[in-house]
């Protein structure tokens, strides 16, 4: 195996809890969304915990899963 394929396989197939692959690994979006998806981030977080809207939330995605399949 060489060096390079070696190097594939120990890279994570998932990134971490800072969006990273890696050691050196950054985030897959260009550098002018950055500022956008880090605002995403903290609203997804914030909506996450708040419990009304987790409920509701999570009883619409049932809802489609059912109906859509």
């Amino acid at each position: 195996m060489s060096a390079a394929a070696a190097a594939t396989d120990k890279m994570p197939s998932r990134p971490d809890a800072f969006g990273r692959y890696g050691k050196f690994g950054g985030k897959y979006v260009p550098e002018t969304l950055i500022a956008a998806l880090e605002d995403l981030e903290k609203a997804y977080a914030d909506a996450m915990a708040d419990e009304e809207f987790k409920v509701c939330c999570c009883s619409a995605w049932r809802l489609c899963r059912h109906v859509i399949g």
